[in-house]
């Protein structure tokens, strides 16, 4: 990103795939101020930006890869600690 960019927004991305999380920054990243996160390495939700204008998240986080409590889970979590969070 050029320092004369103005960014658009902030993106969070969660999977647990290196290559799709680089994929997205890498797509994102000339527009948006991207934050990358894998539910293992995500911060606490407390230090998570409260401005986050959109999250792009797998639903098949692991421990559980078969199904998608983790990936429910974790909006749920981004639900109540982000104001104006909306799905």
């Amino acid at each position: 990103m050029t320092e004369q960019t103005q960014v658009k927004g902030t993106v969070l991305v969660v999977d647990d795939d290196d290559s799709v999380r680089s994929g997205l920054y890498w797509a994102l990243c000339s527009d948006y101020q991207v934050l990358q996160a894998f539910l293992e390495t995500m911060p606490p939700l407390s230090l998570t930006p409260k401005r986050l204008n959109v999250v792009v998240s797998d639903l098949h986080l692991p421990p559980h890869i078969e199904d998608i409590s983790e990936g429910l889970a974790l909006i749920d979590a981004l639900a109540h600690a982000i104001t104006r969070f909306r799905l």
